[in-house]
């Protein structure tokens, strides 16, 4: 008898266990990509001495994204990325699987603080595909090489106007003082279309880089620029124009 209550005790136990974890992991969304690309490519190597310069191969890149409410206010979003296999390469093994695997996003999301701004705090992809100025996330060229930034990402709208303000790390040498990139940022949007068909936007970003040496404020960039987009008779249609300024320290004399 004292064997049955221990076993259904046990039972009990694990089945609120079971319980818990499910209601945890209950908001829980998944999605995820997979990417491959095929290169061929001849005379790659120019100055290449006898032989045919010739290689094609295929490379795949697979993510993962993670994403669940922590509450009310708060989300939370994990990205995993794996980029190094080539078609035709050996299977691996699940410990070369976690070697090769990469958390590419990390970052919890705050909405509604102190009831006007949105805060995105971590590490981040930035911009979209395709643009000009700034972007960190998948790249789709030959390597599918991953980018992203450490940082936090503030959102607000002020008097019908999108506010964006960056404040981010591309790098850093530590424990070397002062040796790091660092990536600040701020983008303007009307929140309306101009005229009810223009969409805006001004951007401003200024990149600290004090690498390789530790000299404060080493290379200083600064890129400013503004862009619009309309729809005209059933075809989009965008412009962008961008200037950049800055100051590089190592060429004082």
């Amino acid at each position: 008898m004292k064997k049955f209550f221990a076993l259904v005790m046990t039972a009990m136990f694990a089945l609120s266990s079971v319980a818990t974890a499910a209601s945890v992991l209950d908001g829980l969304k998944l999605s995820g990509e997979m990417t491959v690309n095929k290169v061929q490519v001849k005379n790659e190597n120019t100055a290449a001495v006898g032989g045919d310069d010739y290689r094609s191969e295929s490379r795949s890149r697979i993510m993962l994204n993670m994403a669940m409410p922590l509450n009310d206010d708060v989300d939370a979003r994990v990205v995993l990325s794996k980029n190094n296999r080539k078609y035709g390469q050996a299977e691996e093994n699940l410990t070369n699987v976690q070697t090769q695997l990469d958390v590419v996003n990390a970052y919890v999301k705050v909405q509604g603080l102190f009831d006007l701004i949105d805060l995105k705090a971590g590490r981040m992809f930035y911009g979209k595909q395709g643009d000009l100025a700034m972007y960190y996330g998948p790249g789709y060229d030959y390597g599918l090489g991953v980018s992203a930034l450490d940082g936090y990402l503030a959102s607000a709208e002020i008097a019908g106007i999108n506010v964006k303000y960056l404040d981010a790390k591309v790098a850093e040498m530590a424990p070397t003082a002062d040796s790091d990139v660092d990536l600040q940022g701020l983008v303007l949007s009307p929140v309306d279309k101009i005229a009810d068909m223009v969409s805006g936007e001004f951007y401003a970003y200024k990149n600290v880089d004090n690498l390789p040496v530790s000299t404060h404020d080493r290379d200083t960039t600064l890129l400013y620029g503004i862009k619009a987009a309309a729809e005209v008779g059933g075809v989009d249609v965008n412009a962008e124009y961008a200037m950049n300024g800055g100051e590089d320290e190592t060429t004082k004399v």
